[in-house]
């Protein structure tokens, strides 16, 4: 499993993406957490590749003061191949800048480490790492 935290600084009355490379997997758990003083001036939407997936609904967004939303339904949806994760903020306070923190867990498949292949590049699949796993574990399954 793979967790990634993006706090995206958005500046007074103004948009700000943030994009992340994703591997194929699935979506194990997403939260916005706004900070307090946004006053629901800020908000914030999710897309994989152009397709807004959070929320659910195009052209919505997710706003708040001084909270955390977990989204619901958001384990289990599928990524496909490699995918961008962008985040999309806006800041409709003309007076200051604000740092929503997004959270993402995906499932994607083990890659052995240490390879000199370019980073990110599917080196062993292995199955969704779906649960803990140990190195040594790890170890022993790629040398048996």
């Amino acid at each position: 499993m793979a967790s990634y935290s993006a706090p995206v600084t958005c500046a007074a009355s103004s948009t700000a993406n943030y994009s992340i490379r994703l591997a194929a997997g699935e979506f194990r758990a997403v939260a916005v957490e706004f900070p307090g003083g946004c006053k629901s001036l800020v908000q914030v939407r999710i897309f994989l590749n152009e397709s807004q997936v959070f929320p659910s609904d195009a052209g919505q967004y997710y706003t708040g003061d001084g909270k955390r939303i977990d989204i619901q339904g958001a384990a289990g949806i599928p990524i496909q191949g490699s995918s961008i994760l962008r985040i999309n903020v806006v800041n409709d306070d003309d007076t200051y800048a604000h740092t929503p923190l997004i959270n993402v867990e995906v499932t994607e498949p083990i890659r052995r480490l240490g390879d000199a292949k370019a980073p990110g590049t599917p080196l062993m699949d292995m199955g969704k790492a779906s649960t803990p796993f140990s190195i040594s574990g790890l170890i022993r399954r790629m040398f048996s």
